[in-house]
């Protein structure tokens, strides 16, 4: 397979958390693509205050890149899409590959996502404005009931 001069992508994950080794290895914890948001169904109440529910999750965005023939700078942009199609603010890192085709390089980038809508967010991963690859999440919505303590007296 020939060499294309671009680094290549060779992991790309969402998990709670990484922990770095004390031999710089980094170990992935709990790697994930669902998130169950558990909600209470709207009472009579919170219905006529116009009460909404909003979540807010906290993961961890793992990248691994191997250089390849690639050497130099590159800008890697992350794009988040939620289910509606609406575009988040993007975030655009620099990356510098050198030295050997094996090296590379490791992006851990925490995140708190405000969960506004059910459905599938999709995290697109572009290199020097191509595609390289995309991550998607779904975030499901499960109501869970809450019974009322009976009064007494």
């Amino acid at each position: 397979m020939p060499d294309t001069g671009r680094p290549y992508l060779s992991m790309a994950v969402l998990c709670e958390k990484v922990l770095q080794e004390p031999d710089g290895v980094p170990s992935l914890v709990r790697i994930v693509d669902r998130v169950i948001i558990n909600t209470v169904p709207p009472t009579t109440i919170s219905s006529q205050l116009g009460t909404q529910t909003s979540s807010t999750i906290s993961l961890t965005l793992a990248l691994m890149f191997k250089a390849g023939a690639a050497r130099g700078q590159k800008a890697l942009t992350i794009r988040l899409s939620r289910p509606s199609g609406l575009r988040l603010p993007e975030t655009t890192l620099p990356l510098l590959f050198e030295g050997d085709d094996d090296r590379g390089i490791n992006i851990f980038l925490p995140f708190v996502l405000g969960i506004q809508e059910m459905g599938i967010y999709w995290f697109d991963l572009d290199l020097d404005g191509e595609l390289v690859g995309r991550i998607p999440l779904r975030i499901v919505n499960q109501q869970v009931s809450v019974s009322t303590p009976p009064i007494l007296g």
